[in-house]
């Protein structure tokens, strides 16, 4: 019973780090976007840009996490 509930806790935390990769990913997409488009002077939302330091955040820890998990499967730990 012990062991399944911590296999389940990190299926879940798995499946938390690859949402955060992904958001952050979009987050990041739409902030290059709104660069762009701030260059070329067309007018666009500013949620991107005044929320980078968050998405930066949900970013990194997509990236982290999801390095952390590929290297235990590659160690044959998870």
């Amino acid at each position: 019973m012990h062991n399944s509930l911590e296999v389940l806790e990190v299926k879940f935390i798995e499946q938390l780090v690859k949402a955060c990769l992904i958001i952050g990913l979009v987050l990041m997409g739409g902030r290059i976007l709104t660069v762009i488009l701030h260059y070329f002077q067309i007018a666009f939302t500013s949620f991107f840009v005044d929320y980078h330091v968050a998405s930066i955040v949900i970013l990194l820890i997509g990236i982290i996490g999801t390095e952390i998990f590929n290297s235990r499967k590659r160690k044959g730990r998870a």
